[in-house]
């Protein structure tokens, strides 16, 4: 299933990153700085009350219904779903209750140097909105606790990522407003809550007659709530600060600078979001995977899924964010003129970002252990050294003082727990194969871009002979070098061990694997 969905979520996680990032560009050139600043304002404030509204419950239900299903105990599942699920509804409803309420008084606060009517409108348009982001998030992180990748890909990677530029751009070249932009840029969101849920039934009701009552008498309530929140809840916290961590500098710039350049940062560093899709669509896939394996206490297996995790990772970040350091000014080109300005703070993040995936998912890992209250105080050292760094450098240097920070803080994120369970777990992520793969990225897009720039400097031509050449290099090598990456393993093991429950279940039919649930 981890091969299968990894490539299944890596292929989903390119399109959806391109697709997403197709929404800067038309946010941006459809807009300008200004009135774009005031759009990723209003998203900015729209992510980070939804990650936090999440609770924890998104890697609450992957942990509860991957265990379930591994220990045959599916009757209890679709009362740990109403468990998680409840107290993100209601949470987000009363959130979005206060945004709409106050969303004069939030937009003076965070758009400085700009008329509040410019802000308020949109914050009222994602109030409305509001529960739908966190509920989509929980709902198809439960499918992939039911061992399908398909819901996340097919929905999440693709179908709203897709509709979102398309609809901007529509409503841009009608002569429409910005509040009409991010209309369109919500009403995906919905969607996605809508199409999950349906799908959440369908794979909860095939399970239920595949095992039936298995794994003893369903648990109470009140039973479940406490061992799922006691888990979760530490999470939820954890969650606020890591996304706290990503757009907090956007909402600081606006309230401390300017929406404009709050604009340009944040068109600036989504470039990001290439990196960012491809290392969620690792964590998702392996993170049922390593928690299946943690329940079973298969220390040497789980380290093995995790060094190939963090090969993957590092094949397909690091081309990326050496592209980013070799030819920022021709990247932001794409955005605009005085999106330029975003150089140096783009270079400043991508840089720390070559290092976060050099040790892979390492949170994960710390997470499907079960040791969600370490997370905590990783994230929340991390995101107190981002918000005081920022509160100190933006009013200083700007936005490059914002990049600053949030690379001091990604850097802190991945250290931490990287010594952590080193010490305590006994795992690590440089195996043969993350260390070839740092070598084959280092030589394919580091080493030919280099030579490149010096010939051609940063420019469109240097910039066009590179993705020419670049590419072409680091296939050969991936080739040459394929047996030394060692990313088969992992589905090597788990075909073997799904062969083997498949062997101990008896013939198919009821008993089928249920690693072999699919969506409708």
């Amino acid at each position: 299933m981890v091969a299968r969905g990894g490539v299944l979520n890596l292929v989903g996680a390119a399109v959806g990153g391109l697709l997403s990032f197709g929404v800067v560009v038309v946010v941006t050139r459809g807009l300008g700085a200004r009135e774009g600043g005031v759009f990723f304002v209003s998203v900015a404030l729209f992510n980070l009350l939804a990650k936090t509204l999440e609770l924890g419950a998104d890697t609450g239900v992957i942990r509860a219904v991957s265990r379930d299903l591994a220990l045959e105990r599916a009757a209890n599942t679709r009362r740990t779903l109403i468990v998680g699920l409840l107290p993100v509804l209601l949470a987000s409803i009363a959130t979005g209750t206060l945004v709409w309420t106050f969303s004069n008084e939030l937009a003076s606060l965070l758009a400085r140097n700009s008329p509040p009517e410019a802000l308020a409108p949109l914050l009222r348009i994602l109030a409305a909105f509001l529960p739908a982001a966190p509920a989509a998030t929980v709902l198809l992180a439960a499918t992939r606790g039911f061992g399908t990748m398909l819901p996340t890909v097919l929905l999440d990677r693709l179908v709203k990522p897709a509709i979102q530029p398309l609809a901007i751009l529509l409503v841009l070249l009608a002569g429409l407003s910005t509040s009409a932009a991010v209309m369109a840029w919500a009403v995906p969101v919905g969607l996605t809550a809508v199409l999950a849920a349906a799908w959440v039934l369908v794979l909860l009701r095939r399970v239920e007659g595949v095992l039936g009552h298995r794994g003893g008498p369903t648990e109470r309530y009140a039973t479940l709530a406490r061992a799922f929140w006691g888990f979760s809840a530490p999470r939820g916290f954890a969650g606020l600060f890591q996304v706290a961590i990503a757009w907090v500098d956007t909402l600081m710039i606006g309230a401390l600078r300017s929406a404009r350049e709050a604009g340009i940062y944040t068109a600036a560093t989504r470039y990001l979001l290439i990196t960012t899709m491809a290392t969620l669509a690792i964590i998702q896939v392996v993170g049922p995977k390593l928690g299946e394996l943690m329940a079973r206490d298969e220390r040497t297996m789980a380290n093995t899924v995790y060094q190939a995790a963090t090969g993957w990772l590092v094949l397909i970040a690091w081309p990326v964010n050496l592209t980013i350091l070799l030819f920022t000014p021709v990247l932001l080109s794409l955005f605009g003129g005085s999106f330029g300005e975003g150089g140096s703070a783009l270079m400043i993040v991508a840089g720390s970002v070559l290092f976060a995936t050099a040790v892979g998912p390492v949170d994960v890992v710390l997470l499907m252990a079960g040791k969600s209250t370490w997370n905590l105080v990783n994230t929340a050292v991390a995101m107190l050294l981002n918000i005081g760094l920022n509160l100190v450098l933006i009013p200083r240097v700007g936005i490059e003082g914002a990049a600053i920070a949030w690379a001091g803080s990604i850097l802190a994120n991945n250290v931490l727990p990287l010594l952590q369970i080193s010490r305590r777990l006994r795992m690590h992520p440089f195996g043969r194969g993350t260390i070839t793969a740092l070598v084959i990225s280092s030589i394919g897009f580091g080493l030919v871009g280099s030579l490149i720039r010096l010939w051609l400097g940063a420019t469109p031509a240097g910039f066009l002979l590179f993705i020419t050449i670049a590419p072409v290099v680091y296939l050969m090598l991936l080739w040459r070098f394929r047996g030394e990456l060692d990313l088969g393993i992992v589905g090597a093991a788990i075909w073997s061990r799904s062969s083997q429950r498949t062997r101990s279940r008896g013939p198919a039919g009821a008993d089928q694997p249920l690693d072999r649930v699919e969506g409708p």
